[in-house]
């Protein structure tokens, strides 16, 4: 039902800014095609950022933590040019520090989420106890370093951490509450993408000879409530997806990783006082509880260690919905 209300605010500002009814419009008619993303007042949310340094931002930020993120930084590779890989990534070369992240930037809110994210990761890696096995010096199951990678990006959209990364009182106060609104239907739109998403690979693999458009149609309109316009018989919009192709079965990870960050956001209030990211004993919190055990656990032995509780939605349902 809070999908749907978001949905309705969405195709009724869609329908207004193209001029056509709501039942005219499709997925083309958001931002990018897959619907994964909200798509209102995006270029007005990014002039909160007119000349910020996302890298800069982001590195006051993680200081903040107790994390000095500067040396990822210079390993990392940060800026678009022609034939780079357009994804965005955090990879550690040898599980003894050398991380790093290959990123895009450009000044959008999305980037400085993207950018908060993938350091996430790379807060997360370099966390483990340095006294353990190298084969247990990583994540149980990818939930739990998408968990804090998540929960780092979410500071992007945080009015008061907002007001920190772009470093001034940016004296729109109207504009941050809106950035803040908009995470909620983020959060609400992504939760739709996913079944999309899990529910088309659990498809593709079980019957890779079925007509996979109509099937990928088919559940965009089931879980995202959204049709496509036009004849879509014998294409393949589907392969544009960049995971299906080079990051397969990975998705679900990142709903799950939306369930545990909102549980952790919750642990951090009743252990520091504070839901956000913004703080040293945060910090603290963060490396012993979610970062230091490493592989030594199960994934739900350690979201249990971190939260007190096994894996649940009520935690993000409380938050978003």
């Amino acid at each position: 039902a809070a999908y749907e209300r978001a949905l309705a605010e969405i195709n009724a500002s869609l329908a207004q800014k193209f001029g056509v009814e709501s039942s005219a419009l499709g997925p083309w008619a958001w931002s990018e095609p897959f619907c994964q993303e909200d798509p209102l007042d995006n270029q007005e949310l990014d002039t909160v950022l007119d000349s910020v340094d996302i890298s800069q931002a982001s590195e006051r930020f993680y200081r903040r933590l107790g994390v000095d993120v500067g040396p990822i930084l210079q390993r990392s590779d940060m800026v678009e040019r022609p034939g780079k890989n357009q994804h965005a990534f955090c990879i550690h070369i040898d599980r003894t520090g050398d991380v790093r992240t290959l990123n895009n930037i450009r000044s959008s809110l999305k980037w400085m989420e993207t950018v908060l994210h993938e350091l996430g990761h790379a807060t997360y890696e370099l966390g483990f106890d340095e006294t353990l096995p190298w084969l247990l010096r990583e994540p149980p199951h990818m939930i739990s370093t998408e968990a804090m990678a998540l929960l780092a990006g979410r500071q992007a959209y945080r009015q008061s951490s907002l007001r920190f990364l772009i470093g001034r009182d940016s004296g729109k106060e109207m504009l941050l509450q809106k950035v803040e609104k908009s995470l909620r239907r983020r959060e609400l739109i992504f939760s739709r993408w996913v079944l999309v998403m899990t529910a088309f690979e659990s498809e593709l693999y079980r019957n890779p000879s079925q007509d996979l458009n109509a099937l990928w149609w088919h559940l965009v309109e089931k879980y995202q409530k959204i049709k496509p316009t036009g004849d879509r018989a014998n294409r393949f919009d589907w392969a544009c997806k960049y995971h299906i192709g080079l990051a397969p079965v990975y998705y679900f990870s990142y709903l799950l990783g939306e369930l545990f960050a909102s549980a952790i956001q919750e642990a951090l209030t009743q252990s520091c006082g504070d839901a956000l990211l913004s703080s040293p004993e945060a910090g603290r919190f963060l490396q012993e509880k979610l970062f230091q055990p490493g592989n030594r656990m199960s994934w739900s032995a350690l979201v249990q260690h971190v939260t007190g509780s096994a894996l649940s939605g009520d935690a993000w349902l409380r938050e978003f919905s």
